[in-house]
């Protein structure tokens, strides 16, 4: 869906001429690059952050695991289990299909592959025009 948007904007940037003015499509082109690059980090920064935040969680209940059995505080034995539980689960991550975990990473690879696509584009637009006006 956001690269749908992001090569619409692209197509109205790119657009060589219509019945539309120019400065109309621009402004609707840099709006929706913006829209796509706004929905798409916030998405992807917010489901890299699911793991951190599991991990930190996870290291509190052991180490409040550690502090009932170090200090012997009277509590049940099945709290005791489930906080054991809670401290030995694996941090769990987003996934595209179970093909790549959604992390810093692949925000950055996203990123740079998007600006490159879109700066060939956007030169081959350049060499096009280059080549029309030689004509």
């Amino acid at each position: 869906m956001y690269c749908c948007t992001l090569y619409t904007a692209l197509g109205h940037l790119l657009r060589e001429f219509s019945g539309v003015p120019k400065v109309l499509l621009m402004i609707e082109g840099i709006f929706t690059i913006f829209a796509f690059l706004l929905f798409a980090v916030s998405l992807l920064i917010f489901a890299s952050e699911i793991p951190k935040a599991m991990f930190e969680t996870r290291k509190e209940f052991q180490r409040l695991y550690r502090g009932y059995l170090m200090n012997e505080v009277s509590i049940s034995r099945k709290y005791l289990k489930l906080i054991k539980a809670l401290g030995d689960t694996e941090p769990f991550y987003l996934t595209a299909w179970d093909f790549f975990r959604i992390d810093k990473g692949l925000i950055l690879s996203l990123f740079g592959a998007a600006l490159s696509f879109c700066v060939l584009i956007m030169q081959l637009k350049k060499i096009n025009l280059d080549t029309m006006d030689d004509s």
